[in-house]
């Protein structure tokens, strides 16, 4: 099975929160925060201030952790660093991964989201860590969670 380290970041700002709807697989046609896969010798830290700066355009400020989500799939394993972000500069710049939108935060459960992170969204909303697991199936079904505060 094919591990793949990654990040994503829920930032804040004056008019919701940032999110990507995808333009390819996975979770093509999705909206997900924006972020993506750690490459080899990088820490989680560095990853998610480059990856949010290629995606979007924005530097980010100060950066919280809030949580880990390991998502056990038929081929891969992905293993997600969360994290939150209300301090950031630059301009938005849509890169290739699809196009950017602010989202009121009372509007983010209305959206088509990967299944398991509406789960995450009430740990992320009110700042208690945590730790989940999701188990897929062959055509990427939730079949079970498992969501833990650290």
């Amino acid at each position: 099975m094919k591990i793949i380290p990654s990040v994503v970041c829920y930032i804040e700002g004056r008019e919701g929160f940032l999110f990507l709807k995808r333009n390819h697989s996975p979770d093509l046609g999705k909206f997900v925060p924006p972020g993506g896969k750690i490459e080899k010798g990088e820490d989680p830290v560095s990853c998610v201030r480059r990856e949010i700066r290629e995606e979007t355009g924005l530097i980010l400020g100060k950066v919280k952790y809030v949580g880990t989500a390991i998502h056990y799939g038929e081929k891969e394993e992905w293993i997600v660093f969360i994290f939150y972000s209300d301090t950031f500069g630059g301009k938005i710049v849509s890169g290739g991964e699809g196009t950017l939108y602010w989202i009121k935060k009372d509007n983010i459960y209305s959206l088509d989201m990967p299944p398991g992170d509406k789960y995450l969204l009430p740990y992320i909303f009110s700042d208690i860590p945590f730790f989940a697991t999701f188990w897929y199936n062959e055509k990427e079904e939730l079949i079970e969670k498992n969501i833990e505060v650290v």
